[in-house]
């Protein structure tokens, strides 16, 4: 498992400290960061970072905000929103709109797995999905070459 997907809710995770999922969620961060010349990838819609800022903005500082999502775009890599994107989605069996488009966007940048604290929105996922405690213990089993 390379490329791993992050939804919204893990970013908010990480940025807002919230447990119960925080704890792991920094531990994938940190694994992603320091095996990146292995070839892991973090992957994120643009989608998040520009929700992320409207759901954070009246809880964290402006520029104290700003350089995390910076940070997030330096260490992740974007996945774009784009018409096609977004076409696909509307026809998808996702009841949830912007949970379709995540879905679409993991599955347009060939994710090996979507990384979520909502996994019950993700039900008609075809890749697999996986909250960061679940992922953490993955890869607690495995090594680098393996993942």
């Amino acid at each position: 498992m390379k490329k791993i997907f992050i939804d919204t809710n893990v970013l908010l995770d990480l940025l807002l400290k919230r447990e119960p999922h925080y704890a792991c969620t920094a531990l994938v961060f940190d694994w992603a960061v320091k095996h990146k010349n292995n070839g892991v990838a973090l992957l994120i819609s643009s989608q998040s970072i520009i929700n992320a800022h409207y759901i954070l903005k009246k809880q964290i500082k402006e520029e104290i905000l700003r350089a995390a999502l910076n940070n997030i775009c330096v260490t992740c890599e974007i996945i774009d929103l784009n018409k096609d994107i977004l076409v696909k989605s509307f026809s998808s069996p996702f009841g949830d709109f912007e949970d379709a488009t995540q879905h679409v966007c993991a599955l347009t940048a060939d994710s090996d797995v979507i990384l979520t604290n909502n996994e019950r929105d993700f039900r008609n996922a075809i890749i697999p999905v996986m909250n960061a405690d679940e992922f953490w213990a993955v890869l607690s089993t495995i090594t680098i070459k393996d993942a």
